[in-house]
Order: structure tokens, then C-alpha cells, then sequence
């Protein structure tokens, strides 16, 4: 056989291998938003700026090809602070699309963190499926040399092929740590150990050979999603000397509903009372 006719059909193998291997493998959805996981440092501001795709973070952790096929969708680059009911509804379609895939075993959310709790729990109401979902970011930025992002992501990935982690809802994923979204809050500004579960736990943890969980969340709800814009509804804490004012204030404003942020039971001052 001509050299040449051989080394055309050496590639055509190694391509239909390669094919082969893929498909046997799970396919996970990284879906990237932005926060600080997606940042670095700007030379002229002096200070971290979306800079990189999901693609970008993806190329970072090569291991990922060892347990999925990762399929990435850029959906927005912005910092948490600016994620809000619409940008919800919004990724709440997405992760449902992507789920909805039956070669599809989990998705993936990066994410600022300042918000990163809400999102998961919303997600953790409005996604029903069995399917994981794992939110990740990071409290250090591309720039610096002991980013937190890859190793958040190459976790997420293998949490998503796990079949341990189905039934588990949205989990939010940072420091080798899993936290289910109900119980889940930050507690620091910038370590890389700011997710905590108070009395609950943590859900599990993320070792160097497996994933170990040592529960399984509780209460969980679903509520489905019947409409692309939500209500205005406010939010008003309770402090010593609250008068009711904030109250009257979402009032005028339109809120169609009031979460009141109470005291010990849920109590607030006379003066609230009496409004």
C-alpha cells in the first residue's frame, strides 16, 4: 500500500477513535456570566475587569476532557451586582434547555460571588430536574498566580458526572466545598473559604480521587416559572428605631409585595407596628 493511502487511513482511524471516545463520554454545559472567576487586572485602572470567556477558563484545565465533554455558552461577562430578576428568568431558561438534553448530565454556572447565593437558589426553585446544577466563581482574579477559578471548575465538572450528585438540586461549589443552595451564604469578603452552611454543613466536599457527600438537602421546593418579567417586591430590614418609613416608601413605589427582614420571631419595633 502507498505511504501515502496509509497515512490518510492512519488519520481516518485516529479520527473515528477519537469520535468514539467522545461520545461515550458525559456531555456537561458550562455556562459562564462573568464575576471575578472571568477577571483580571486592567494595567491602566489598577483593578480586576472582565477579561476572559468561558472558553478562556475552559483552556485552563485541560483534566476536564478526562471526565465530559464540556459545551460552553457565554451568556453575559458582568459582575454580580448586576445580576437581577430578568438576567434569572433568563438563565433559568437556559439551564432548563440544557438539561432538557437527555446526553446532557449537569450544567455549570460561573458567577460573581456577591450574589452567587441568590442565583443558586433561585435556580434550586425554578429548575426541575434531577440533573445537577453547580454554580462556581472565585474570590481571586485571572490575574493573580493562585487563581481559584480552574480548580472550581474542574470540581464542577466532575460533581456534574458523578451519579451521586442527581437529586442534589442546585449546589454551589468554591474551596472543595459543596453547599446546597437553600442553607448556603457568604461569610467574607475575599477568602477563599467565604461559603458556609451554618448549622446544616456542608453538603460534601470535592477529594482528590472521588466525591464524598455526606447528606442530602432538605425542604426543597420548585416553583415554575409563568411569566418572563417578575413583580417588584421589596425587601425592608428591622433595626432599633425603624418607623415604618422604608414600608411606606415601597409602598408608593409599586411594590407589589414586601419581604419585612424582622428581629428575634420575626418582631419589629412599635413604631413599624403601629403602620
Amino acid at each position: 500500500m502507498h505511504r501515502k493511502t496509509k497515512s490518510v487511513l492512519l488519520l481516518a482511524i485516529f479520527l473515528i477513535s477519537t469520535a468514539a471516545v467522545a461520545a461515550t463520554k458525559p456531555v456537561v454545559v458550562f455556562i459562564a456570566t462573568g464575576g471575578t472567576i472571568a477577571m483580571k487586572i486592567d494595567p491602566i485602572k489598577k483593578a480586576p475587569v472582565p477579561a476572559i470567556s468561558g472558553e478562556d477558563l475552559l483552556a485552563t484545565v485541560p483534566e476536564v476532557s478526562q471526565y465530559a465533554t464540556v459545551e460552553v455558552k457565554n451568556v453575559s461577562n458582568v459582575p454580580s451586582d448586576y445580576m437581577d430578576p430578568p438576567r434569572w428568568v433568563a438563565l433559568t431558561r437556559e439551564v432548563n434547555a440544557a438539561l432538557g438534553r437527555s446526553e446532557v448530565a449537569g450544567v455549570i454556572i460561573s458567577h460573581g460571588t456577591d450574589t452567587l447565593e441568590e442565583t443558586a437558589y433561585w435556580l434550586d426553585l425554578t429548575v426541575d430536574s434531577t440533573k445537577p446544577v453547580v454554580l462556581i466563581g472565585a474570590q481571586r482574579n485571572a490575574s493573580e498566580s493562585d487563581f481559584d477559578g480552574p480548580r472550581n471548575l474542574l470540581n464542577a465538572v466532575r460533581i456534574c458526572v458523578d451519579p451521586q450528585s442527581k437529586g442534589k438540586g442546585s449546589m454551589l461549589v468554591m474551596n472543595n466545598q459543596i453547599n446546597a443552595a437553600r442553607d448556603v451564604t457568604k461569610t467574607h469578603t475575599s477568602s477563599v473559604e467565604t461559603f458556609k452552611s451554618g448549622d446544616f454543613g456542608f453538603l460534601g466536599e470535592v477529594d482528590f480521587d472521588r466525591i464524598i457527600y455526606s447528606r442530602s438537602p432538605l425542604r426543597r421546593q420548585y416553583v415554575p416559572l409563568k411569566a418572563d418579567t417578575m413583580p417588584y417586591v421589596e425587601i425592608v430590614p428591622m433595626y432599633g428605631g425603624a418607623d415604618g418609613y422604608l414600608i411606606k416608601a415601597a409602598v408608593e413605589h409599586g411594590a407589589k409585595g414586601i419581604v419585612i427582614q424582622g428581629l428575634g420571631w420575626q418582631r419589629e419595633p412599635a413604631d413599624v407596628r403601629r403602620y
